[in-house]
């Protein structure tokens, strides 16, 4: 892996704020208010495509990948429902073809991806609310705060030790509280 990736020309050209690479285009709304910058590596993907001659190509990605603690993490925001056709397909998709685009671009292997990079799920909380909770719910509730770790919604833990170092899911606001820790 490069220790520079991040300013590698193809994402350097391709530096948003969050708040830009959060829009929503079809609910005209923004997902985060955060002007700290990151990849658009939905931007970054279509100049990979045409400098190999594929325009047409159509490769599935994440809205972002942002440094925290000097390690890629990728994001992915999504303001509507996830069903399970989202969470089933379509995300594990993007998942997969971004690693494969991000490791030829930074010339890192699956296992590198495995021990460094990590994925949040950015997802509107009143579109997906949590269901009630349940006696089971609430005791494995308990445990995740006492070990300081998070329940991973939508399927998406599974990802987690298989292509990346740590699996996210967090609601819109919960991610304004993760940026708060590396913004100013």
């Amino acid at each position: 892996m490069r220790d520079d990736w991040q300013n590698i020309i193809l994402f350097r050209n391709h530096m948003k704020s969050f708040k830009e690479i959060s829009y929503d285009d079809e609910n005209k709304k923004h997902m985060t208010q955060s002007m700290a910058l990151a990849i658009s590596f939905d931007d970054a993907i279509k100049d990979y495509l045409k400098a190999y001659d594929c325009p047409n190509e159509t490769l599935k990605s994440v809205d972002a990948i942002a440094e925290f603690n000097k390690k890629p993490v990728f994001i992915e925001f999504k303001n509507g429902v996830l069903d399970k056709k989202e969470t089933k397909i379509k995300i594990p998709d993007k998942m997969k073809d971004s690693l494969l685009v991000f490791g030829d671009i930074a010339d890192c292997t699956i296992n590198y991806t495995r021990e460094s990079v990590e994925f949040i799920l950015v997802y509107n909380l009143d579109k997906n609310p949590k269901k009630p909770i349940d006696f089971k719910e609430e005791i494995n509730g308990h445990f995740f705060r006492y070990a300081k770790t998070q329940n991973i919604r939508f399927g998406l833990g599974k990802y987690k030790n298989l292509y990346f170092k740590d699996v996210r899911t967090y609601s819109a606001d919960e991610f304004e509280v993760f940026l708060s820790h590396y913004v100013q």
